[in-house]
């Protein structure tokens, strides 16, 4: 059985635990379709809760391949990434595999470590994040988007493995031209963005934390 977490799209996380049906396959495959038919760019985090849940059921393999076949495009297309949790004992078996390669996205495969993940804040703007960061909060999770307008020469910045793709927006009315101020805006931008060439051409997460006597301060 299959159960989908929605509340932190464009992160999906699929738990499955016990043998798996054709039934349950195929509603999987349908879920997966509802998600790239809705055009936005999302990621995808499963859980294997047991060693049965990675047990393909009998007749499964061809409907598999002639899925992929069909919405290999748009899973390339709108899939930033993959990443899959498996019990400890099933962890050399499954890294073997080329996950990545059957789906064309980047994609990778970890061990079951036991540990519950703690979320202690979520903030919705990057300066506080920081600023709780440098409270001795812990370890804040930022884009690249986000740390090109913050202050950080008293902060340590290590890149998010494996990247995450950022798509940045302009938003504006439809039913009005630009002004010449606008224009000149979005000139400007364009200048930054050419010229910040790893945050915006090649955005990733980024763990921010407070430099301690062992680490290599970046500003």
């Amino acid at each position: 059985m299959t159960h989908h977490e929605l509340s932190q799209w464009p992160l999906v996380i699929s738990v499955s635990a016990g043998l798996q049906t054709l039934e349950g396959m195929q509603a999987f495959t349908e879920d997966w379709n509802r998600w790239l038919d809705r055009g936005e760019p999302f990621a995808s985090l499963r859980v294997f809760a047991d060693a049965d849940a990675l047990v393909h059921p009998e007749g499964s393999a061809q409907s598999a391949r002639q899925w992929l076949q069909e919405r290999g495009a748009d899973i390339r297309s709108h899939m930033m990434g993959m990443a899959s949790v498996v019990p400890a004992d099933q962890y050399e078996k499954m890294r073997k595999m080329n996950v990545e390669k059957l789906f064309g996205v980047p994609a990778s495969i970890f061990a079951d470590a036991d540990v519950p993940l703690k979320v202690a804040i979520e903030v919705s703007q990057s300066t506080v994040a920081c600023a709780l960061v440098r409270a001795g909060a812990g370890l804040a999770l930022l884009d690249g988007l986000a740390m090109m307008g913050t202050p950080s020469t008293d902060l340590v910045m290590r890149p998010f493995h494996p990247s995450i793709k950022i798509a940045g927006k302009l938003v504006r009315s439809r039913h009005l031209l630009p002004s010449r101020l606008a224009h000149e805006f979005i000139e400007t931008l364009n200048d930054v963005i050419a010229t910040q060439d790893s945050a915006f051409r090649r955005p990733t997460a980024t763990f921010v934390t407070m430099p301690s006597s062992h680490s290599e301060r970046n500003s």
